[in-house]
């Protein structure tokens, strides 16, 4: 249904209903930083970014040729697969559908959370949340056809043991949004996002890469 109604633009952004029924409070409740449209939210916002970082395939949104909702909902409906020579199309395609599906829903979630409620966001628990319902659709579906489909990660776990770090940064406006996301061999450990004053997107990234580094020193990895 929420797939649907991004394809048919009824989704109730702030920016949709300014333009259907008025009204001048257009701010993304999620990042404050931009109007709320259906591409900012789940494409644009710093959080939502950080959010598709972090999810077992560690996606970069911005790498989704996305212009509009409709074409949102298609990368849903059939995503760009890259063929594999050892797991089948079909399965590498519910795989995806699974993760961008559930991904747009925890960000949606997350954004009425935001806009109705004062409970403050908790980064760490909404990415592990998401991380639990991906991997237990993805497990639904191989019961459902009776075969264990393997699966495709773009990102493989550390040895057991081991924490990694991965980061991203992404930029909007004047500002950057910095994610660290700590993962060892049974998924993620801990994850931070933070919003700081950076124009440049280089610089961004050198400040995500230290910014792990003082991480990793303070939680003693």
């Amino acid at each position: 249904m929420l797939i649907w109604r991004i394809a048919s633009n009824v989704l109730p952004t702030k920016a949709n209903l300014a333009h259907r029924m008025g009204g001048t409070a257009l701010s993304c409740p999620v990042c404050k930083q931009e109007d709320e449209t259906i591409i900012h939210l789940f494409y644009k916002c710093p959080i939502s970014r950080a959010i598709w970082f972090s999810n077992p395939w560690s996606l970069h949104s911005d790498a989704f040729l996305v212009t509009n909702h409709k074409e949102l909902a298609m990368l849903v409906i059939d995503p760009p697969i890259i063929p594999s020579t050892s797991t089948p199309i079909k399965s590498l395609k519910e795989q995806s559908t699974i993760q961008l599906a559930l991904t747009i829903d925890t960000i949606w979630q997350l954004r009425n959370q935001q806009e109705h409620s004062d409970v403050q966001l908790n980064f760490f628990s909404t990415i592990k949340t998401l991380e639990t319902k991906i991997w237990e659709q993805i497990k639904m579906v191989e019961t459902t056809v009776g075969e264990r489909v393997r699966t495709a990660p773009r990102w493989s776990t550390p040895p057991q043991g081991t924490i990694k770090l991965n980061v991203d940064a992404a930029m909007l406006n004047q500002l950057a949004a910095l994610a660290v996301v700590a993962r060892y061999s049974i998924g993620v450990l801990k994850a931070w996002t933070k919003i700081v004053p950076l124009n440049d997107v280089l610089m961004a990234e050198a400040a995500a890469t230290l910014w792990a580094v003082e991480i990793a020193k303070s939680e003693g990895y």
